[in-house]
């Protein structure tokens, strides 16, 4: 495992499982200065713990904790790749009082150099990048990302609406029907078509669909608030439409409902189902005691998707950005528009 060369008075060590509350407190904390004044945080336990736990991700050599010489936790990296591995995940915290302190150079350092270490992971010949997110009003990690030789490459909105009344209820075409999501039935299929809906999203590369299906599976049963009423699938026969995956509780803000995933299969285009299944999902947050809706998206989306939002009435809340970093020169198997 790659050693992290921190400034002194400072240890380190990888994650257990048992560190998880601390280091979500640390995450919030950090980003406390970020958020909307009454939210809770971005990170939760359920589903720090989730991520900590995904096929793949290793925490004995994925993780970095930094401890002042109180023993205090004072920051956090990790560095990890997801399939079809053309993309390592470089992200941390550090807490505010520690900010200035060499801290975030140290671990963004050792953050690349852990990503480099999994650029085997992608196939033969393909382009690897090191990608960071940031939170644009995140002055000091811009710059730090920036002065580490990372470029900027996308905007992505956190968008988000406050109904003030229900939604209608929606006709869905004929043979078209949203059907009860059963888990051990539809999880698989409902899985593929989101792969299948994804294709030409900027930054969608092919992974295997196993492999990809595993961390789907966990991600499920690793969720408390998961909840299949929530998981909207338009069936056209025996074949998926469009898919609206929500969750009950926001990832940014347990009183919001998310829409995590919507898309529909290109086959299906062009029928006004996108707005369909989203108005739909919106009535179900409704008639659940849940007005605010949130969701993420490509502030340049290939497929248009923020007209989509517009139109459903939701606003910009945030913006964030991606940043990129080229580890391994070869053929890009990420789509880029």
């Amino acid at each position: 495992m790659t050693t992290p060369h921190l400034p002194p008075g400072f240890t380190w060590r990888p994650a257990m499982l048992e560190d998880v509350g601390a280091a979500v407190d640390l995450f919030n904390l950090a980003d406390r200065e970020f958020l909307a004044v009454g939210a809770p945080g971005w990170h939760d336990v359920d589903e720090t713990r989730g991520e900590w736990t995904e096929p793949g991700f290793d925490r004995q050599i994925d993780t970095v904790l930094v401890f002042d010489n109180q023993a205090r936790l004072v920051a956090y990296q990790e560095a990890f790749t997801t399939p079809p591995h053309v993309r390592a995940i470089v992200w941390g915290r550090v807490h505010p009082d520690y900010r200035g302190t060499g801290l975030g150079s140290a671990l963004v350092m050792w953050g690349e150099q852990r990503a480099r270490e999994l650029v085997d992971r992608a196939p033969e010949g393909a382009a690897v990048d090191a990608q960071a997110w940031v939170d644009t009003a995140n002055g000091g990690a811009t710059k730090l990302l920036e002065g580490s030789g990372f470029a900027r490459t996308r905007y992505f909105w956190d968008m988000e609406i406050t109904m003030s009344e229900p939604p209608a209820e929606q006709r869905w075409p004929d043979g078209l029907e949203i059907r009860p999501f059963v888990k051990e039935e539809h999880h698989r299929t409902t899985h593929d078509a989101v792969l299948e809906s994804f294709k030409d999203h900027w930054g969608f590369a092919d992974a295997d669909p196993d492999e990809s299906f595993e961390r789907a599976v966990h991600q499920v049963e690793s969720d408390s608030n998961f909840d299949p009423k929530y998981f909207h699938v338009l069936w056209d026969g025996d074949e998926i439409a469009a898919v609206s995956l929500c969750h009950p509780k926001a990832e940014n803000d347990p009183r919001k409902g998310l829409v995590g995933v919507l898309g529909v299969r290109k086959a299906w285009r062009q029928r006004g189902l996108g707005l369909a299944i989203l108005l739909h999902s919106f009535r179900v947050f409704w008639d659940n005691d849940m007005p605010i809706v949130t969701l993420g998206v490509d502030a340049d989306s290939l497929t248009g998707a923020t007209r989509l939002y517009e139109k459903a009435g939701m606003h910009v809340e945030r913006t964030f950005a991606t940043y990129e970093k080229r580890l391994r020169e070869g053929k890009d198997l990420r789509n880029r528009g």
